[in-house]
């Protein structure tokens, strides 16, 4: 009966979220207004673009932001009522200061959020479900990819691009 009981868990679980989705994920990262949220919690009806950076980039990052948020204007009004922007830190040295200053310098709304993380083994898990690369070359300094990625609602990547400047293609798959 107990065998019964575990197998029926098991398959609602697994009707619930797919396994290749990020909410999976149990690491908890702090957004540049300083509130903490594991991967259940930003789980909603929205689809997410979401890349990895870092603040002390001095150039591939805020570009990519910028890429990013001319996605964002390229999309229609309905579509953007149906994403969120996330952008997860790769330097587990990142404040949440300076995660806003960087929101703040884009003159970005409250769709795109930045979050942190100190836990370096939480970076890297991200990182290695998305397939995002990067290496730390000296304290504050990383040699990473320009890859964004589009989610849907439950999680899963259902496209990605290699190269910040292509954000735009995203845009073709929101509904």
């Amino acid at each position: 009966m107990k065998l019964l009981l575990l197998v029926v868990m098991f398959f609602l679980v697994s009707f619930t979220l797919p396994h290749s989705s990020l909410f999976n994920l149990s690491s908890v990262w702090e957004d540049h207004n300083g509130e903490k949220h594991n991967f259940s919690e930003i789980r909603n009806d929205k689809y997410k673009i979401i890349t990895m950076i870092f603040t002390s980039c001095p150039a591939a990052c805020p570009l990519m932001v910028s890429h990013v948020k001319k996605l964002d204007m390229s999309l229609s009004k309905e579509q953007k009522e149906k994403v969120e922007y996330l952008f997860f830190s790769i330097d587990p040295l990142d404040k949440k200061e300076t995660l806003a200053a960087f929101h703040k310098k884009f003159s970005l709304d409250a769709r795109f959020i930045f979050f942190r993380n100190k836990n370096e083994a939480s970076i890297l898990e991200l990182a290695a479900v998305l397939g995002f690369k990067y290496k730390k070359i000296e304290k504050n300094l990383y040699s990473h990819g320009t890859d964004v990625y589009l989610l849907n609602p439950e999680g899963e990547i259902i496209k990605q691009v290699k190269e910040s400047f292509n954000a735009i293609e995203l845009g073709k798959k929101i509904p």
